[in-house]
């Protein structure tokens, strides 16, 4: 069983678009990443654009000159489940962030990306204790 995670970046003022995480989804993982290596607005929209993760890596892409998949992943590679797993891509849809708020989804943490301010996090079931700033 791994740490559930939704990686995801709000687009107005009520609505996100997002991806779902299977592993590795803490904040010593994946809220570390987020924070190190994918600041830029560009770089969190081409993580979005390739749709759910199996376990997200430093790197979005692999070497082109490598085998990369679930069972040959790249090291520090993400693993994306259509691009790496042969599973069929879901388009990213608008919702609002509340719609995340609930302890039986079986998500663990949930990492918002709020353009010109960073990274935020909240764990289901705790949304009205507010966004928590991972710095």
């Amino acid at each position: 069983m791994g740490t559930r995670a939704y990686i995801c970046k709000t687009i107005d003022d009520v609505n996100c678009v997002g991806i779902y995480c299977q592993l590795d989804g803490g904040l010593n993982h994946t809220g570390r990443l987020l924070v190190a290596d994918y600041q830029k607005g560009r770089k969190v929209n081409e993580l979005l654009a390739k749709g759910d993760l199996l376990w997200l890596g430093k790197f979005l892409s692999p070497s082109k000159n490598k085998s990369h998949s679930f069972n040959t992943p790249q090291r520090n590679v993400s693993l994306f489940f259509c691009r790496d797993g042969n599973k069929v891509k879901k388009d990213l849809v608008a919702f609002n962030l509340s719609e995340l708020d609930d302890e039986t989804n079986m998500l663990n943490f949930v990492y918002v990306f709020r353009p010109g301010l960073g990274w935020f996090y909240f764990r289901p079931g705790k949304l009205s204790e507010g966004l928590i700033h991972l710095a």
